[in-house]
């Protein structure tokens, strides 16, 4: 497999060679500087990530292992070194946080309140225009209970029960559906 990843057909084509002459010339300064110093602490460096140049010249992504190799008498006459590619795995965790920016800059550009609670009941998240329309800021509002910060305290007991009927199977009468409630200002 790592003759593969080199380009080669065969581990006999990769032997004797040096990462400066193989695809990932690119990456060898940074291979050979974690190879020296998991020989000199004669320490592991263990689940890692670095770049690699595939023979397509496209960058993949590696989780990667090394550990010194010690012969009977305890000298260090190399490394071990194992890899994974997780280049599928760093793509999707991109696309997850080009996603939350996203909708980061969505909620946070809204004119209308938008805030999230835990199971709890507490405050998760909090946007700008929720600090504007309540006048909390957004420190003031997070871990506060959202029924106590901001539902009228006629309007508690329905607003707690309407929580614990969506928290026990996702229903409610506000699920789904665009309304207009009144809400208390700091």
């Amino acid at each position: 497999a790592f003759a593969l990843d080199a380009g080669l057909s065969s581990p006999e084509e990769i032997v004797g060679k040096d990462d400066f002459e193989l695809v990932w010339r690119d990456q060898a300064k940074m291979y050979r500087a974690d190879d020296r110093a998991v020989m000199e602490s004669q320490l592991p460096k263990l689940n890692y990530e670095e770049p690699e140049t595939t023979p397509s010249g496209d960058t993949i992504w590696l989780r990667t292992n090394k550990v010194p190799l010690v012969d009977a008498s305890g000298q260090v006459k190399g490394v071990l070194g194992t890899c994974e590619d997780i280049t599928e795995h760093k793509r999707a965790e991109e696309a997850l946080h080009s996603s939350e920016a996203r909708l980061r800059a969505i909620t946070e550009s809204a004119q209308d309140a938008i805030l999230m609670v835990d199971p709890a009941g507490n405050v998760s998240f909090w946007n700008q225009a929720a600090e504007r329309i309540f006048g909390y800021t957004k420190e003031e509002a997070l871990g506060q209970n959202m029924g106590k910060l901001i539902v009228p305290p006629h309007y508690y007991k329905a607003h707690r029960d309407a929580i614990v009927l969506f928290q026990e199977g996702g229903r409610g009468n506000a699920v789904g559906k665009t309304m207009e409630v009144d809400g208390l200002r700091k």
